[in-house]
């Protein structure tokens, strides 16, 4: 027979109580996780959740029970086209909640934020995980929508940017995640291109730029190479790389150096503060109170979704 992934396992959580699981991996966590939230059936035995066998629970009272069961996924599991308060708000919502009711229950992740970037300017974003930084790059790039409020970049407000106008929105905000999002089946050089491609250059001139912006960041000798074969800090060289090819009119960036050591960690930073010459106002995300400190440019500071200063770099240096 097939080996089970839980087999006599028998225990009780009183109410109220917290507990911890542990064991090596494929030892059966997840699925103990996934039969208490019947995202799984056992095939045998009895799940007990209050006075009911799970193994009854049927249809919609599946839903039911799920109301009543917080579950943390791995792999997040968030709406991508709906804003953080529309995630967060989802089981009070399908609860029955009034709107009300429900919007004092959530908090924003970005409130009463105000502040404007000039042309060809640099500035950092800084705060404590969870305050709102990396949301505020997402708004700006239109990988999240706010759900109230507005963001204007150009002079046109974001909230109406819809459809085919999206991509050509993000063709003049460069943007550096901390995750890469490279095409792991196209090389180094390809991963690059894109932009310019996107944005209808010629070949030739592409292949010339693409080249010069790897040298710059230490990369010229891996152009033919796939993400997978590269380091982290290589992916993440990559990333900044096709961020600034196309010399957009905004690059933001979210912890752009987190992967790289010191010395080309600054080196990094002063290509980024190179870029306003050229006429690209620069957003950065940093928790390193060295660096902003070094680099002596405006920062921003955000504490649980509120802008709660804004330091100018004559008040940095003191």
């Amino acid at each position: 027979s097939g080996h089970e992934a839980l087999s006599e396992v028998s225990f009780e959580v009183a109410a109220g109580e917290m507990l911890f699981v542990t064991g090596h991996s494929g030892a059966g966590k997840s699925t103990l996780l996934k039969l208490i939230h019947l995202s799984e059936r056992p095939s045998r035995g009895a799940v007990l959740f209050g006075e009911r066998n799970l193994l009854k629970v049927g249809g919609r009272r599946i839903a039911l029970h799920r109301r009543e069961i917080g579950v943390v996924f791995q792999d997040h599991r968030l709406l991508a086209d709906r804003s953080v308060a529309d995630n967060v708000a989802l089981p009070l919502l399908l609860r029955g909640l009034r709107r009300g009711d429900i919007g004092r229950r959530v908090r924003s992740a970005l409130e009463d934020v105000s502040f404007e970037v000039a042309e060809g300017e640099m500035l950092f974003v800084t705060g404590h995980s969870g305050a709102g930084k990396s949301t505020l790059l997402k708004l700006i790039h239109l990988s999240e929508r706010p759900s109230r409020g507005a963001v204007l970049f150009a002079g046109k407000n974001l909230l109406k940017v819809r459809g085919g106008r999206i991509p050509l929105h993000r063709r003049e905000v460069g943007a550096v995640y901390q995750d890469h999002r490279l095409l792991t089946d196209r090389t180094v050089m390809e991963n690059v291109s894109l932009p310019l491609i996107l944005r209808g250059d010629r070949r030739g001139d592409i292949g010339k730029r693409v080249r010069e912006v790897l040298a710059r960041l230490g990369l010229g000798h891996r152009e033919k190479a796939l993400p997978t074969q590269l380091s982290a800090g290589e992916q993440q060289r990559v990333g900044i790389a096709r961020a600034i090819v196309a010399e957009p009119r905004l690059l933001v960036a979210d912890e752009p150096t987190g992967n790289l050591d010191p010395t080309l960690a600054a080196e990094i930073m002063s290509l980024f503060a190179s870029m306003p010459e050229r006429g690209t106002s620069v957003l950065v995300v940093s928790h390193d109170l060295s660096l902003l400190k070094r680099m002596k440019k405006r920062v921003l500071i955000l504490d649980h979704g509120k802008l709660v200063d804004d330091i100018s770099p004559a008040d940095l240096a003191e």
